[in-house]
């Protein structure tokens, strides 16, 4: 399966999933964290939209703005997390710094120097430092009632940074097609 299709795939289930969790945050109102988890997967979902839109839109909506959405969207799972457990959000202007440092490489790799390797090691490093901070988050505050579904989230957030580390590795070993949607086996694997 080629990875373009695996995109537009990838926007349904997201499609699918953002109202699913808006439906359940209007039925759960109130609950720590419950707004910002919908945020995340609108996030992802913008994201995946913009990436899969490659080719029909200009280069820096579907590179620069597709791959940062889903930076942020990890950020919105971070927050949803820390006020899910009633704990304290590290430092805000750090978070805001991340965005900000990541937004200005995305455009740096993705739209001034356009190089897909580059860009997709530096998405790649920004996406496996958050799903790894966030799940080191989850696995240490997931106690009592909520330890299995927090576990389930922690070992998801470990997978993702793992095949996000793998994408560095093999990008840096092999390198990557201008389009990136017309990527190969590894990469399609990788993103499945």
């Amino acid at each position: 399966m080629d990875i373009h299709t695996l995109h537009i795939e990838h926007v349904v289930l997201l499609s699918l999933y953002t109202l699913l969790t808006l439906v359940n945050c209007r039925l759960h109102r109130g609950a720590p964290g419950g707004y910002w988890f919908p945020v995340y997967n609108l996030s992802a979902l913008l994201g995946a939209c913009l990436i899969a839109l490659r080719g029909q839109i200009p280069d820096f909506f579907s590179i620069v703005l597709g791959c940062w959405f889903v930076v942020f969207a990890y950020i919105a799972l971070y927050v949803c997390s820390a006020q899910f457990f009633g704990r304290k959000i590290i430092n805000r202007n750090l978070l805001i710094a991340f965005c900000v440092v990541s937004f200005a490489l995305l455009v740096q790799w993705g739209y001034i120097h356009p190089d897909t390797s580059a860009r997709l090691i530096v998405y790649s490093a920004l996406l496996t430092i958050e799903q790894g901070l966030t799940a080191a988050f989850v696995f240490h505050h997931a106690k009592g009632s909520l330890r299995a579904s927090s576990s389930l989230l922690g070992l998801m957030l470990v997978l993702l940074c793992l095949s996000s580390f793998i994408r560095i590795l093999g990008v840096s070993i092999h390198g990557a097609p201008h389009d990136y949607l017309q990527a190969g086996a590894f990469l399609a694997w990788i993103f499945l």
